[in-house]
């Protein structure tokens, strides 16, 4: 099964990856973790793809693509969730070339949460596992792996406006897209990564 998850930033579409990869055996497939790990690489590709993500522009399609082909070919034929990716009706499209999209999740919620989320949020160094400050039981360290919790860059207030104004530009009308094709399902990502697994899994059938 191929699934896209679709929402705005910290939206939770990361922590409900996780959540279907721990329970299901998913591979959670996030093209921002993907060319932020291309980053590490010297060469002119990294490089444009470095200052893209610190300036909280989106890298090009083309380059996204390529990044994510690679990708898939190396894992194989896999149970694998989308997270982020596409982000327009040009990489959706593009993205249907290369791989069957089954379900698509949209998770909604709120500027203000979105505010909330992104600035507190923090990403495991090691294996990209994500959490936040604002969570109960945080204390900076991976529960996955033991790596240190750190803040990227990019979590900032300029690149945060960025990838709102692209959101609503560019990938809200992929909502009405995927609808059309009969593969949406709405989730109210602002009660919580419990109650958004609980909704995933009923519109998944699992």
């Amino acid at each position: 099964m191929k699934i896209v998850l679709l929402g705005q930033i910290a939206s939770g579409k990361g922590t409900l990856s996780q959540a279907l990869q721990e329970k299901y055996g998913f591979i959670p497939v996030s093209i921002g973790l993907l060319l932020r790990k291309e980053c590490e690489k010297d060469s002119e590709e990294a490089r444009l793809i470095k200052d893209c993500l610190e300036k909280g522009k989106l890298v090009s399609d083309d380059l996204a693509l390529k990044v994510l082909k690679n990708y898939l070919q190396e894992i194989g034929d896999k149970n694998i969730i989308f997270d982020g990716y596409p982000r327009n009706k040009v990489q959706a499209e593009s993205l249907s070339q290369i791989a069957n999209i089954d379900k698509v999740l949209f998770l909604n919620i709120t500027d203000d949460i979105v505010r909330e989320r992104f600035l507190g949020r923090r990403e495991c160094e090691k294996c990209g596992y994500v959490s936040n400050v604002n969570y109960p039981d945080y204390n900076g360290i991976c529960p996955r792996c033991g790596g240190k919790l750190a803040k990227r860059n990019d979590l900032n207030e300029e690149a945060m406006q960025n990838k709102m104004s692209s959101f609503e530009k560019d990938t809200r009308p992929l909502i009405q897209y995927y609808k059309d094709k009969g593969l949406l399902g709405e989730i109210d990502a602002s009660k919580g990564k419990d109650v958004a697994l609980k909704d995933a899994e009923k519109f998944l059938h699992m």
